[in-house]
């Protein structure tokens, strides 16, 4: 069954992802529901976060929301033992749910629930950076292009005592092309220059 959940996934992806085509990428998942309904047959939570967060890339709010939704309920249904979840190794379900609260556009949520595994795991460039990119999403929400400009220039400057973790310093140059996209600056703009 989780293969077939997989590959439906995997090609709602390629749809909406690759060639852009929301309407099929929709369809494909709507497909997956009627055929292998969520309701008759279990679905781990990192499947239903994957649909929710499809749906949401393609603009259906009310059908990402109900994944969202579930999603978190079936995390909730671990407790305080989700450490010990088969799937937990793989995949945090508390990341995983701070992702839900986002897509339901809970912004404040997720945040807290990010920041609530951040102090077990302080160094973390993958959490960090999720973290940040949620601070720059949120603002970019808000049509503040000018206030996620400054926030990417201030984690832009955090990275600078953190240049021995190669790690860190992927993260820094993501988000220096991002302030550079947001900018209207591209690496052809900045090659021309130097010429």
């Amino acid at each position: 069954m989780l293969n077939y959940r997989r590959s439906y996934c995997n090609l709602a992806q390629h749809y909406i992802l690759a060639q852009k085509d929301n309407k099929k990428g929709i369809e494909t998942l709507d497909k997956l529901e009627s055929v292998i309904s969520s309701d008759m047959f279990d679905i781990p939570y990192y499947i239903t976060s994957t649909i929710a967060q499809l749906y949401d890339k393609a603009g259906a709010k009310e059908k990402a929301s109900k994944y969202a939704n579930k999603t978190i309920s079936l995390i909730n249904e671990l407790g305080d033992d989700w450490q010990n979840d088969y799937y937990a190794q793989a995949y945090n379900p508390i990341e995983i749910k701070a992702n839900m609260y986002n897509v339901l556009g809970d912004e404040k949520k997720a945040l807290e629930t990010y920041q609530s595994i951040s102090g077990n795991y302080p160094n973390d460039p993958k959490l960090r950076s999720q973290i940040e990119a949620m601070s720059v999403d949120n603002l970019l929400k808000k049509n503040d292009s000018a206030g996620a400009k400054a926030e990417l220039q201030k984690i832009l400057n955090n990275y600078q005592k953190d240049t021995a973790n190669q790690e860190m310093m992927n993260n820094a140059a993501a988000f220096k092309k991002r302030l550079e996209e947001l900018s209207g600056k591209t690496n052809t703009d900045t090659s021309k220059k130097n010429k």
